[in-house]
């Protein structure tokens, strides 16, 4: 399958090319095809970059596996994990059968991030230079050769295709087999440290922003849950970004919330999300949002559910001591159907049963914490929306 954005790729790994190609093929016409083949890309890319640094691959791993094993989270970048990540989820999400309603646009995204790792992967690990590789070309359902729709493409060319995709198959089954007899060596922490740096002038050479993929990645998660989520970082009548709390230890005494998010009734904050770095530990962003919880309940008299994440592990937070028991049924019931619908009154009535509490009787960080990783495969609970928006203002007062 030949493609209009990843042939530079083609002499060195074929597999990518085609991958690439079919991915820019079905971007009009079958998001879910699409999609799909940009996972195995992900995966493609993942295990060749295992293979060429020797490290150990098992027949069992699944992408997820590959992503998180801790030699290759150290020698790859963060934001290139990242970018990684959110064609999983995705791909996931359409071999499931749980994508969502998407349009052509947020699909051609996906294959440009495919094509920025296409990249990453020429420079950092083929050794090529930058200006050596070629730059981004729009997708027309006329330069990817879909239009008309593939429903109407006459038996000729979809006897080709068909023929195509058995190809890829057959290419991908002898690379499996050619990396089951690829040794493995085990690197040192001087190699590691070589291999990343190398790795990193790559991502920063193309200009990759973590900041703003791991926005990606939690908008792409509320986006699925069927929340309402803003083009970059703009408000909409269900999800704040950049939302300003007051009350907070900082100069001006005023901080900025990741997201929230409003209550379906009146407007006020159902929940309050901190975002940290992938490669951190999410719970390193706990402390924070429990600032900004405090905040909020200051100025509306109630205080908000608590999320923090890093982009895979979504974490839900009750603070308030003693109800360390409803928290955790709270956090028992992530996906079951009752949160399946997008107006679920979750969020508000786990607000209305706690109490509010003076930042003096809350507990410990890890008092009444369960986290919950995004694998893709299901929708995370904690990001079910209410049905209608927020008020003018961040946040109405206690007497609103």
């Amino acid at each position: 399958m030949t493609s209009l954005n990843f042939e530079f790729l083609r002499a060195s790994r074929p597999e990518l090319a085609d991958l690439g190609g079919f991915a820019e093929h079905y971007s009009f016409t079958d998001a879910a095809g699409s999609l799909i083949k940009l996972r195995l890309f992900a995966e493609q890319m993942v295990k060749a970059v295992f293979v060429h640094h020797r490290l150990q691959l098992h027949y069992e791993d699944n992408l997820n596996d590959l992503l998180n094993d801790p030699t290759f989270k150290t020698m790859v970048p963060a934001v290139v994990q990242d970018k990684l990540h959110r064609l999983r989820i995705k791909g996931n999400k359409a071999a499931h059968g749980t994508l969502p309603a998407i349009r052509t646009a947020e699909v051609i995204d996906y294959i440009k991030e495919a094509h920025s790792l296409g990249s990453w992967y020429a420079i950092a690990i083929e050794g090529r230079g930058r200006d050596t590789l070629p730059g981004w070309r729009d997708l027309t359902p006329e330069s990817v050769g879909s239009a008309p729709t593939l429903q109407k493409l006459n038996k000729a060319a979809q006897q080709k295709l068909t023929e195509q995709e058995a190809m890829m198959t057959k290419l991908l089954e002898d690379l499996e087999t050619a990396r089951a007899s690829a040794e493995s060596a085990e690197k040192t922490p001087a190699e590691t440290q070589v291999i990343l740096a190398a790795a990193q002038q790559a991502a920063s050479a193309l200009d990759f922003s973590e900041a703003e993929t791991r926005c990606k990645l939690i908008d792409d998660q509320l986006l699925a849950a069927g929340w309402k989520v803003g083009v970059h970082g703009q408000n909409t009548d269900e999800v704040g970004q950049e939302v300003p709390v007051l009350h907070q230890p900082t100069a001006s005494g005023t901080g900025f919330a990741d997201y929230v998010l409003y209550s379906p009734v009146d407007g006020k904050p159902l929940a309050v999300i901190e975002a940290k770095k992938t490669a951190a530990d999410s719970i390193q962003g706990q402390t924070q949002a429990r600032l900004y919880a405090d905040g909020i309940e200051k100025e509306c008299g109630h205080r908000p559910v608590i999320f923090f994440t890093n982009g895979y592990e979504i974490n839900i937070w009750d603070d308030v001591k003693g109800e360390q028991s409803q928290g955790s049924t709270a956090a028992t019931v992530w996906n079951t159907p009752f949160f399946s619908a997008p107006e679920s009154p979750f969020l508000e009535l786990f607000i209305q049963k706690k109490p509010s509490r003076t930042a003096s009787t809350r507990s410990e960080p890890s008092s009444a914490r369960r986290s919950v990783s995004t694998n893709g495969s299901a929708t995370p609970s904690s990001f079910r929306p209410p049905a209608r928006g927020k008020p003018a203002s961040p946040f109405p007062s206690a007497n609103s």
